[in-house]
Formats: C-alpha cells, structure tokens, sequence
C-alpha cells in the first residue's frame, strides 16, 4: 500500500535525521503501543470522529515504528510477521477456510480459544521439519501455479518427497502428478569421474518456510521448462490451477511476496 510505503520511509528518515528518533529502541518505546492504544479507547468513548482518526494514526505509527526497530535490533521483516499473522488469521477460522462449523458468536470464540490452546502445546514441542519440492513451470511467456486446498494459497506445483526419492526426481514427479505436466529441470546432471557419484539437478533456491506452529518446510525450488504431457488438475489437493503472465503474477494480490520474487527470477531467467 503506497501510503503505508510512505509512513515506513518517513521512519527511516528520522531514524537517521532525527537525534531524539536516533536514540530510540525496542527497549525505550516497548510501552508505546499500550500507551496509544488507551489513547484510542478514550477516543473512541468519547465518539468523536476526527479523535478516533487521529488515534488510529498515532497507533498505527507506533506499530510501524516498532517493525522498523525488531528489523534493525532483531532481523525480524516485516512481511514475515505479516504473513504469520495471515496463516494465523485463517487457521484460526476453521469456519471461514476449513471444513468446520460455528452456528454463532460463542462457537466461534470456543474454536479460536481450542486452537490458541494446541498452538501453545505445540511450541513447546521440538519443531519437525520436512522436506519439499516446489517446481515452478514455465511455457510461451507463462508460469503455471496451483491453488493447494490444504494450504489454501497459489504455490508452484510441489510436495513432500517420497521414503528414498531424490529431490530432482521428486520435483518431476510432483509436477507430473499435480498438473499432468513432463517438465525439464532447467540444470544439468554431469557424471564424476569419481565411480558411483552423480551429481543431481541444483535447486534453484532452498528456503525454510513456517507451515504451522511447531511444524516447518524445507522448501527445494526448482525451475522448469514443459517438454510434454497434458494438462491435467489433480482435484484431491487442488482448487484451481492458472496460467500466469508475469505482470498477472506481479499483479495479483493473492500471491505471496516469496512466490512473486521467485516468478521473477524465473522469467528473468527464460525470457
């Protein structure tokens, strides 16, 4: 949002302009978002519309001003905290996103404090990591993603590799298995002099991703190319599937920054 954009740059000016804004750390403002936020229930208790707007911004400035402090202090991004608080939001409307149901308000409330309830048990567990492949299809200027129910999100074709399988065989297959697709990975296997060593297929990218709480992917992104097959849409684990034009993809509110920053290299790449 361009004017969220602006608010951010403003920061960062003063961070390097301001002494008083200089000065200031996660330590020094932690109360600040408590304070604004009494501000705004007194503002909102009085009605008045333009003390509410004027709140709402003071707030919103303090929780800004405090991303732009965890990413210099702590390396947090923003978009991570914005896209855990997005799998939050749907994971805890079963009703909404899942297969659940809640006749009213009270239901409603009793599902979110269930799952707050196991999202505590499960941190306190050891996390568990699996690992993944997504294949990203390129063909004619366009890159093919998939709508994945389970997820409930455009992502590359893709999945958990099987007992004993090999990643680049594993991406193969996933694709082919997904979207009927014969793709190419764009790499090489080159044989080694050594006997009984091959080298496989290079993910383009390997990335560690948040599924759920306690419960992670290590995603292998692969590159592709589409040498044959018929498109075909597995309906067991997918909504929908659709070709993308990179400015579609750019475009399109409901793909993820990750997901756009790869279709970007992608068409950087092949186009």
């Amino acid at each position: 949002m361009k004017e969220i954009d602006e608010l951010i740059d403003i920061i960062h000016h003063l961070r390097e302009h301001c002494p008083w804004d200089k000065e200031q750390t996660l330590g020094s403002m932690k109360d600040d978002g408590a304070k604004e936020g009494r501000e705004l229930e007194e503002a909102i208790a009085s009605g008045d519309k333009e003390h509410i707007r004027e709140e709402l911004g003071d707030l919103l400035w303090s929780a800004l001003l405090l991303m732009v402090m965890a990413e210099e202090e702590k390396g947090i991004k923003m978009r991570d905290a914005i896209a855990e608080l997005k799998e939050k939001m749907v994971r805890r409307h079963p009703h909404v996103y899942g297969d659940m149901t809640a006749k009213d308000s009270t239901e409603v409330l009793e599902q979110w404090h269930e799952i707050k309830k196991k999202e505590k048990e499960l941190k306190k567990k050891k996390i568990t990591r699996d690992f993944v492949t997504a294949t990203y299809v390129y063909q004619d200027g366009k890159t093919l993603l998939v709508h994945n129910k389970k997820l409930n999100k455009w992502i590359p074709p893709g999945g958990h590799l099987d007992v004993h399988e090999l990643p680049d065989e594993g991406a193969l297959r996933e694709v082919k298995e997904e979207t009927g697709l014969d793709v190419e990975l764009i790499g090489s296997r080159k044989e080694f002099p050594a006997v009984g060593v091959t080298e496989l297929v290079l993910p383009n990218f390997i990335q560690q991703e948040r599924i759920s709480p306690g419960h992670e992917h290590i995603d292998l992104v692969y590159f592709s190319k589409v040498v044959g097959g018929k498109l075909a849409m597995l309906q067991e684990e997918l909504h929908d599937m659709k070709w993308f034009t990179l400015e579609e993809a750019l475009g399109a509110k409901e793909l993820q920054d990750d997901v756009k920053e790869h279709v970007k290299t992608l068409f950087a790449l092949l186009k």
